[in-house]
């Protein structure tokens, strides 16, 4: 079976991972699979051989419905985000969305008390009350690729101090 000419570019390689994530994005969007390549490997994007159109579809439907009270630009790249690392089968999972004032000032006190790990911001000032955040959880081998793909989408990462949160940047 021959290639399609984008599966011969996307092969011939070497490319920076930010290049790969535009290219698993151009794959994504004309819902063909990722092939096979060594920078697809390197960057992260290939670790595993890749899932079929159903596998990235089933994925997808688990995990929207935990975004859709996101804004909807934000909504939009996040789900862009997430669709193009469930089709390279990375896991993930999303953990929280929107969260009202109840939930940010329960999470606020926990935090407070020592029993939440992770920071939380304030009630009334958390990203998340906006719908304008989401934290989802990836393999640490992984999540450095989350995370430029995440940049490369103009979702910006917390950092390390906060590994599972990504906003609107």
């Amino acid at each position: 079976m021959g290639f399609t000419s984008r599966e011969e570019v996307a092969l011939s390689g070497p490319y920076s991972c930010e290049e790969v994530a535009e290219m698993v994005n151009d794959f994504h969007l004309h819902g063909e699979e990722v092939p096979p390549a060594a920078h697809f490997i390197r960057c992260g994007f290939a670790a595993q051989p890749t899932t079929s159109r159903s596998e990235v579809q089933q994925q997808t439907l688990k995990t929207t419905a935990n975004v859709d009270c996101l804004r909807p630009g934000f909504r939009k790249r996040v789900r862009r985000w997430l669709r193009g690392l469930g089709g390279l089968g990375i896991s993930y999972r999303v953990t929280s969305a929107c969260r009202s004032r109840r939930t940010q000032t329960v999470l606020y006190q926990r935090r407070q008390r020592g029993a939440h790990p992770l920071p939380v911001a304030r009630p009334g000032t958390s990203l998340h009350e906006l719908g304008r955040a989401v934290d989802v959880v990836f393999p640490p081998t992984f999540l450095p690729l989350a995370v430029e793909f995440a940049r490369f989408l103009e979702i910006r990462w917390a950092g390390p101090r906060d590994p599972v949160h990504f906003d609107d940047a």
